[in-house]
C-alpha cells in the first residue's frame, strides 16, 4: 500500500486549522437549519465542507472522499477515504457552545483507520 504524501498531508492539516479558525470566528454570527432528518445545519457547515473537499480533491485526486453535507463520487477501489465531519456537533455549535470539532478521518482499501485530523478551536486543539 502506498503511503500518502507527508508534504500534502501537511497542507490538509493546515486547512483543518484553518477551518478551525473560520469556524471559531463564524460561531456567534451562524443560524441554524435543517436537514430531511432534523438534524441542525449551519451555512458554516457547508462552506467548511466545500473548503475541505476542494483541497482533498486537488492534493489527492485518486482518494475517495465521505462528507456528511455532500455527495461526493464512490471510488469503491481507492486505497485511501478521507472522512469528513465539518462541524461535528453541528448543534451545541450553533448554540455557540465550545464542544464541537472539525473531523476529518483516514481510511486504508479495508475500511480501517489509519489517520485523523482534528481541530478543536475554542479548546486550542489543531493550533
Amino acid at each position: 500500500m502506498q503511503e500518502l504524501d507527508k508534504r500534502k498531508l501537511d497542507i490538509l492539516e493546515e486547512a483543518i486549522k484553518a477551518a478551525g479558525d473560520y469556524a471559531k470566528e463564524m460561531q456567534s454570527k451562524v443560524h441554524r437549519s435543517y436537514k430531511e432528518d432534523g438534524s441542525v445545519l449551519t451555512e458554516v457547515d457547508i462552506e467548511i465542507s466545500h473548503r475541505i473537499l476542494s483541497i482533498i480533491q486537488e492534493l489527492f485526486p485518486e482518494c475517495g472522499i465521505i462528507s456528511e453535507e455532500e455527495t461526493t463520487e464512490k471510488k469503491e477501489n481507492a486505497e485511501y477515504t478521507f472522512v469528513l465531519d465539518p462541524i461535528d456537533g453541528t448543534d451545541v455549535y450553533s448554540q455557540g457552545l465550545p464542544t464541537f470539532a472539525i473531523g476529518l478521518g483516514i481510511l486504508d482499501r479495508n475500511r480501517k483507520p489509519v489517520g485523523a485530523m482534528i481541530s478543536a478551536p475554542r479548546f486550542g486543539i489543531g493550533k
